[in-house]
């Protein structure tokens, strides 16, 4: 009986820190994402205001283990730079929105498992690559110096969230690839190998994509998990009860009787 109430007690337990740990991201989230918002409204003072309280929130909650240190480590690094161009007086406001865009992609891939944000920039990164492919089959140089250029904005605005959620063998091979574009030995390779470095590129990036698709788990199993355990614990624990009960009366029923 002991066991069986230290069972139901556990669960319980379990229940209520993983969602009052749930609670907290989703506030953390909300404020980057309000933050995000307002920023892009040119409001950036009270951008930096919420950035600020972020920081805070944050502070107040323990670090989770469900985070390795190198994503904290991103998390406030992004943070640290988007507080810091809208703080600045140097740069524009387009780039001040790039730095926190740049991090409600990290927040999100922080604080959530399921269906991060930056994968809504695949179809964009996917039409760069086509349009790339296609400037170099046209001999188009000066084009394919503005995709390229689109491309590497996109590319750089997710990185941060790819280090999070991609294997690092996976980023690291698209990264040496956009190195191998970057120099210019690139530019000295005939129209057909240099189609073939991109092709293999575009595979890469589908692939990468397709795998966190592919490894995303519905975080309600969970909770499901623990609920039906939960409930078979209640109904062991009932049963077990009412067979106490029950010896207990058949006893009370023999004592009489060999009264």
């Amino acid at each position: 009986m002991k066991r069986a109430l230290f069972l139901v007690f556990a669960i319980m337990l379990i229940t209520f820190q993983g969602q009052a740990q749930s609670n907290s991201w989703d506030s953390l989230d909300d404020t980057v994402d309000s933050a995000w918002q307002l920023a892009k409204q040119e409001r950036f003072k009270e951008a930096t205001q919420l950035l600020l309280y972020f920081e805070k929130q944050l502070n107040d909650i323990p670090v989770t283990t469900e985070r390795t240190v190198d994503d904290v480590y991103i998390l406030t690094t992004t943070y640290q730079n988007a507080l810091d161009a809208m703080r600045s007086n140097s740069i524009s406001n387009d780039e001040k929105v790039r730095a926190i865009t740049k991090l409600r992609l990290v927040s999100d891939a922080f604080f959530y498992d399921e269906n991060p944000m930056w994968r809504a920039m695949e179809d964009e990164l996917m039409l760069r690559m086509t349009h790339l492919m296609t400037s170099i089959e046209n001999g188009d140089q000066e084009l394919f110096n503005n995709h390229w250029s689109h491309f590497l904005d996109q590319y750089r605005l997710v990185y941060p969230s790819l280090m999070m959620d991609v294997q690092a063998i996976e980023v690291n091979r698209i990264d040496t690839q956009v190195s191998s574009v970057e120099s210019s030995a690139f530019h000295k390779m005939s129209t057909q190998t240099k189609l073939n470095h991109l092709s293999v590129m575009e595979e890469d990036l589908k692939r990468m994509f397709k795998a966190v698709e592919e490894d995303e788990a519905d975080p309600s199993l969970v909770w499901v998990i623990i609920t039906t355990g939960g409930i078979i614990v209640l109904s062991l624990l009932y049963t077990g009860w009412r067979k106490y009960q029950g010896e207990k009366l058949e006893k009370k029923r023999k004592v009489k009787k060999e009264r």
